[in-house]
């Protein structure tokens, strides 16, 4: 499973996960990122109930891994879908798997979740998914996305949330930005402005998030190839 998000909210950008750099202060990022994903939860538990529509009844699901978890959010979400099998999340900040057990914890699933520290290499996506699964193997390739349509006006997680993403883009592009546009977002992560993110009427949240799905073979079947 391979999830992409493609938001598009009102003044602002939809969830997405910073690279593990030693310039992030990962204490603030975690709560944004574990913010994001439980803005996200209702997608998340459709992803995980198409997954196991997907795997077909009566499949045993033994083990999940959850490369690139983050904090964890969907990492509960695969836990409590597939109850019989051991969940692992991996990440390669300390932060994030922190966030996890803990969030395991609140949610009576740290019997099944554990975690495990792993420097995750950047790869860079030259090549479509559906390509990439089926040279590595994996047949019945295909994608499916959701939609999470948070509409104005929005509720205070959502709106925290939007501010946060706007205050990255701030902090990180404004090089590339032109002076109308640094004060443009000056207004919208002003506090107290009226237009300001936090409290315009008309801030909304659409994101869309597409999964592409593929099947390893079974052991016997790899071995009678």
């Amino acid at each position: 499973m391979n999830p992409h998000s493609d938001s598009r909210p009102g003044h602002g950008h939809g969830p997405g996960h910073g690279h593990h750099s030693a310039d992030i202060d990962w204490d603030v990022m975690a709560a944004h990122l574990e913010n994001g994903g439980e803005l996200q939860l209702p997608v998340l538990h459709r992803t995980a109930d198409r997954l196991g529509e997907l795997l077909g009844p009566g499949a045993e699901v033994r083990r999940i891994l959850d490369i690139g978890s983050g904090p964890g959010v969907m990492t509960c979400v695969l836990a409590e879908a597939f109850a019989g099998a051991e969940t692992v999340a991996v990440d390669g900040a300390p932060v994030l798997l922190e966030r996890t057990s803990a969030r395991a914890e609140r949610l009576g699933l740290g019997g099944r979740v554990t975690v495990r520290h792993a420097e995750l290499p950047g790869v860079p996506v030259v090549e479509d998914w559906p390509a990439m699964l089926r040279r590595a193997g994996l047949t019945g390739v295909g994608g499916f996305t959701y939609l999470l349509d948070l509409p104005a006006p929005l509720g205070g997680t959502a709106r925290t949330f939007l501010h946060a993403q706007l205050t990255r883009l701030r902090e990180n592009a404004s090089d590339l930005l032109t002076a109308d546009d640094l004060g443009t977002l000056d207004v919208l992560l002003d506090p107290e402005a009226e237009q300001g993110i936090l409290h315009r009427p008309d801030a909304f949240l659409l994101s869309a998030t597409t999964v592409f799905t593929g099947v390893r073979a079974a052991d016997d079947e790899r071995r009678a190839r």
